[in-house]
């Protein structure tokens, strides 16, 4: 069966994507369901040989007042330029540059202008504030100190090599950001351009939120693959309702923003989570699941089907600050599940091996 036409039943069977729009005008940097993918990214399959150079060196990160700047002016569509000479903004464009690279801190009698400046939520505020005063890192319950830093460099020096693992495989921290991937993941994703916030190489539930690629290479994004991470996401809410991470807070605001998913977690994810619904799991281990990737050449417009199977855990030295870590493991050539038609195998994808 041509391709084509799977992947018109497919869309048929699960329904074409929803539009995803914000309860507010958008202000130049969200994405809705129907901007088209981006064009594939020159370059973005990053480094192939050392071992070192395999995995992406950010175990130890932790957030930055420069990464929520950036964060936030990218998704303005803005330059720094452009931001600093708009009316009201305090401070000139070179002192700007410098707070964004971290050359220097904004002193807190900005903040107020800085943050709407820049259309940040609530939390996010918080955050930016917690960071500038120079508190106790708000980053240490989502990803640990150093010792924990330091196993999990251990951990990915043992796992995520593409020697060890030819398939794509992330490991991520309690707030989803990716603490490091190996080349095949990183070339699963090449044909986005890394720069993006959400890109699934930055933040695992950034993308499969926010990123409109997710509707067009994760099939049945909705009920396989937004529905179940949002109720993990649910779940991890209700585990710290005492004292909310500021990340997850930021995050909360953000999934507020757009009607589609604000209604799936206040519908099924919340009836899931109560026990009233049907049960929803989030990454089982050897769960099928199914990616529609780019064709030869990296062709948005004629996609191949890939079923795979999910393996997912959780890194002992990270079971108390939420780490998580997912592979996908490619298998035949039909998607899975009963009464779904046969899918015509397509030519390996990059993101799997030479």
């Amino acid at each position: 069966m041509h391709n084509e036409e799977l992947r018109h039943r497919h869309r048929h069977r699960h329904g074409e994507p929803q539009q995803l729009e914000e309860r507010h005008p958008p202000s130049g940097g969200h994405f809705t369901a129907d901007t088209p993918p981006p064009p594939r990214s020159p370059g973005a399959t990053g480094p192939t040989t050392a071992v070192e150079e395999a995995i992406q060196p950010a175990a130890e990160r932790v957030q930055t007042v420069g990464d929520l700047l950036f964060r936030y002016r990218s998704r303005l569509g803005i330059s720094q330029e452009v931001l600093s000479r708009r009316p009201a903004f305090p401070v000139s464009p070179r002192t700007y540059r410098d707070w964004e690279t971290g050359r220097s801190l904004p002193r807190k009698k900005y903040l107020p202008a800085l943050a709407d400046a820049l259309h940040m939520p609530d939390a996010v505020k918080g955050l930016l504030h917690f960071l500038i005063t120079k508190g106790d890192p708000p980053t240490s319950g989502i990803r640990g100190g150093p010792a924990i830093a330091a196993r999990s460099r251990r951990w990915v020096r043992e796992h995520v090599d593409d020697r060890r693992q030819p398939s794509p495989l992330a490991l991520m921290d309690g707030a989803w950001d990716v603490i490091a991937c190996n080349n095949a993941y990183r070339r699963l994703f090449g044909h986005l351009p890394e720069s993006d916030p959400n890109h699934p190489t930055t933040n695992g539930f950034r993308y499969v939120m926010f990123h409109p690629d997710a509707r067009e290479t994760l099939a049945g994004w909705y009920e396989e693959w937004m529905i179940p991470w949002m109720v993990e996401f649910g779940a991890t809410l209700l585990r710290h309702r005492d004292r909310l991470h500021a990340e997850h807070a930021a995050l909360l605001e953000e999934v507020e923003a757009y009607p589609e998913l604000w209604d799936a977690s206040t519908g099924p994810v919340r009836r899931a989570l109560q026990g009233r619904g049907r049960a929803i799991r989030f990454e089982g281990d050897g769960d099928g699941r199914g990616l529609w990737l780019p064709g030869p050449d990296g062709d948005l417009a004629h996609r191949v089907y890939q079923p795979i199977r999910l393996t997912s855990g959780i890194p002992l030295h990270g079971l108390s600050y939420g780490h998580n870590f997912a592979c996908l493991r490619p298998y035949g050539a039909s998607p899975p599940g009963p009464g779904r038609p046969p899918a015509e195998a397509g030519p390996a994808h990059a993101g799997w091996g030479a």
